[in-house]
């Protein structure tokens, strides 16, 4: 995710003191991520609007209707082509949280260990091999016949997705540190509650599928 502002009225997090921004929802992993950075730098927004849809707060922004917000990698590509010069994105300084994760029901990972086994392993390998190249996303999808019904502009999209979220993919399936990032960030959105030092990973998640095919591919 990529906080925005329009640099019109905004040029960094400083600006954003006593000023409306845009999320998605209340207790959003958007919302978290803007109220941890507001505590980072000591400011306080004069309100929270709620506007669901990375690309609806992209076109708000456009249209001036919207200041700053945060948006997903496609509205950033949206606005840099868009309008290059008109919008700043303000830096993260290190926050991370999964944005998306593997469940599982226990009792099916008791009973078909080596499937997941496979399915984790999967991901991991293709993870890895995307992050080293990124058009072997297109490889991959019309290798396996992905996606049939999409169009070319979608078709156009996938490298260039891939190609600016090669530095987010988790090369060892995010892990145990993943998990404690992510205490940090649901602890500030209200989803957990507790100190995020005080949360064990245990208490949350199953690693040892993915420890074991980690042990089998190795750490990157």
């Amino acid at each position: 995710m990529y906080p925005v502002v329009n640099t019109e009225f905004y040029k960094d997090w400083a600006d954003l003191d006593g000023q409306e921004i845009a999320v998605h929802s209340r207790g959003s992993g958007t919302e978290a991520i803007m109220q941890m950075m507001a505590d980072k730098h000591g400011i306080k927004y004069s309100s929270v609007a709620y506007v669901p849809g990375a690309e609806v707060r992209t076109g708000a922004l456009l249209q001036g209707n919207v200041k700053a917000t945060i948006v997903d990698s496609s509205g950033k590509r949206v606005l840099e082509a868009e309008a290059p010069d008109k919008f700043a994105f303000l830096p993260l300084d290190g926050v991370e949280a999964t944005d998306e994760a593997m469940f599982a029901n226990t009792s099916y990972l008791a009973e078909n260990p080596e499937d997941v086994a496979k399915l984790v392993e999967a991901v991991v390998t293709t993870w890895r091999e995307i992050a080293a190249d990124p058009s072997a996303a297109v490889r991959l999808r019309e290798q396996y016949n992905l996606l049939p019904d999409a169009t070319p502009e979608m078709l156009a999209e996938i490298e260039p997705y891939y190609a600016g979220m090669k530095d987010a993919l988790p090369l060892n399936g995010g892990g145990e540190e993943a998990a404690r990032s992510d205490f940090a960030f649901y602890t500030a959105s209200g989803a957990l509650e507790g100190k995020p030092e005080d949360l064990k990973v245990e208490d949350f998640w199953d690693l040892s599928v993915l420890n074991g095919v980690l042990g089998k591919l190795g750490t990157q």
